[in-house]
């Protein structure tokens, strides 16, 4: 995710929104969260929002910034968490670019 172009993302969700088309899904939730990185959550968002546009359903974004705790913040939970809260969220808030916040609270996790 981190190391993908966002061309290739945007290609990438507006094939899994066809595919969902063609089974009559005509509303998705779809989540950011695997870069976890304010670039690359950003990037992800960004890519979602441009898939979105060139679809005829609803695309309802999330930001999921806080799926795990990144290998070189473990350890640090309490850094990553101020991260997501402090940066990530109102980036993401200013841009408009998702509806919604989640966390993942799975053992392992948050």
């Amino acid at each position: 995710m981190r190391k993908a172009g966002k061309k290739l993302l945007v290609h990438h969700v507006l094939s899994a929104l066809h595919e969902m088309a063609e089974q009559g899904t005509t509303t998705v939730e779809a989540k950011s969260g695997y870069g976890l990185t304010v670039e690359s959550e950003i990037k992800s968002l960004e890519a979602i929002r441009s898939a979105a546009a060139k679809w005829p359903g609803t695309v309802m974004a999330t930001l999921l910034g806080a799926h795990v705790v990144p290998k070189e913040f473990q350890g640090r939970t309490q850094e990553y968490v101020e991260v997501v809260c402090n940066e990530m969220i109102p980036l993401v808030a200013q841009r408009k670019l998702a509806h919604f916040v989640d966390v993942f609270t799975d053992r392992g996790a948050f």
